[in-house]
Order: C-alpha cells, then structure tokens, then sequence
C-alpha cells in the first residue's frame, strides 16, 4: 500500500513541477509578445535622428530599472533581441519582475502625446501619427488576450 501512496506523491510532485514550468513558460511568451508589440507600436521618423532610435532602444532587465542604450535601430531587431536575451534568464516564479523601459527623451511623447507643435507626422491632439494611441498602455491593455493565448498553446 505503502508503495502505490509513494507512487501517487511522486506524480503530483511531476504535475506541480509540469505546472510551474508551464506557467513560466506562458509568463515568459507572454512578456515576449508584449514587448514585441510595443516595439512594433513604436514610429520610426527617418527625418529625425532622435526618433529612428526610439525603436531600438528599449531594454530590459530583471529586478532593476534597465539602463540606457542607445543603438539607432529603426527595425527595433536590436530591442527584440536584448528583451528575449533578458526573459531568458528571468524567472517568474521565483517572483522576479521583469521590467521593459525606454529612456529616450521623446519616448514619453509618443507614449503620452505631448507633442506641443502640430505638424504633419502629430494628430491634433500631440500624438506621433504613427502611434496615435501610444504604443505601451494600449499594448499592456492586450495582455489578458497575449496569456489567453499563449496558455492555450499548453
């Protein structure tokens, strides 16, 4: 008897052990896809020098404020990169945070459409016509969906 009580403590220490790796594994997808799709958000102006880094110069890191880089990227390849090399090293389970940034100075107006002069590449209302709605809070408003459906490829 004893041995079918063993047997049965060893297939729910697998599952939890599955479980946790599958969450992880959803967490990191997820965050994956998040990030890609505020790089993809984010406008390339090829008449601005300052605004094609933009696009290339989010980071990441695990537990701290990521530092600054400055990679003059308009694809956002180098971005994609520096965030997937990151979430592989991040362990969610273990309650470490992983936090996205991007310390450009014009990040904060196309984020938050704090554009004062109207031109032809700003809406009316100081947005980047390009980002008319920011690129980060409208994509973290997608994140239940980014999970759904990662955990649903489990």
């Amino acid at each position: 008897m004893s041995s079918n009580i063993d047997q049965f403590l060893v297939q729910l220490d697998t599952m939890k052990l599955n479980t946790r790796r599958g969450i992880s594994d959803v967490a990191k997808e997820s965050a994956i896809d998040l990030a890609d799709n505020i790089i993809e958000r984010t406008p390339v102006d090829l008449d601005d020098e300052d605004i094609i880094h933009i696009k290339g110069d989010w980071t990441s890191a695990i537990d701290s404020v990521p530092s600054a880089v400055n990679r003059g990227d308009s694809s956002g390849d180098s971005s994609r990169k520096d965030i997937r090399d990151t979430v592989q090293r991040w362990n969610p389970m273990a309650g470490e945070e992983l936090d996205i940034a991007n310390h450009e100075r014009y990040a904060d107006m196309l984020e938050y459409g704090l554009y004062r002069h109207k031109t032809e590449r700003t809406t009316a209302s100081g947005f980047s016509s390009q980002a008319p709605a920011g690129m980060v809070g409208i994509s973290i408003a997608e994140w239940q969906q980014i999970v759904d459906k990662n955990a649903a490829k489990k």
